[in-house]
């Protein structure tokens, strides 16, 4: 990830912080989103050689998907999301549906997956 920092820091992009080995990446930027994603795919495409999918958000829209999570106070603590590239279609949402298990609840909204698996405690 420190490489990927780096990157993007000579790409012209600022404050850049990396997230564990997520991919996940904050930075300021005064650009466009379409400029910086295009910036960023073009950038890792000439450094790594490979076409990875680039999501660029705001604080705004994260911000947004943080408070439309449709889980309870106590679930939403423990959920994840998965952000989109773009709108789910229909006929994979109920296919996707189709591979719940008692473990885990999710919602499919069009800008993220929100995502919760339940562990049980093992007694020992």
């Amino acid at each position: 990830m420190a490489n990927l920092r780096d990157l993007l820091e000579k790409s012209g992009l600022e404050n850049v912080k990396t997230y564990i080995q997520s991919g996940n990446v904050i930075f300021s930027s005064l650009e466009k989103k379409e400029v910086v994603s295009k910036l960023i795919f073009e950038g890792i495409l000439k450094h790594y050689g490979c076409e990875v999918p680039v999501l660029v958000l705001t604080s705004t829209e994260i911000k947004s998907i943080l408070n439309n999570c449709p889980f309870s106070e106590d679930k939403k603590e423990k959920s994840y999301f998965i952000l989109l590239k773009s709108n789910p279609t229909t006929e994979t949402v109920l296919e996707t549906s189709k591979l719940s298990s008692p473990k885990e609840e999710f919602v499919i909204t069009n800008s993220c997956i929100y995502y919760l698996l339940r562990f049980r405690s093992r007694k020992i």
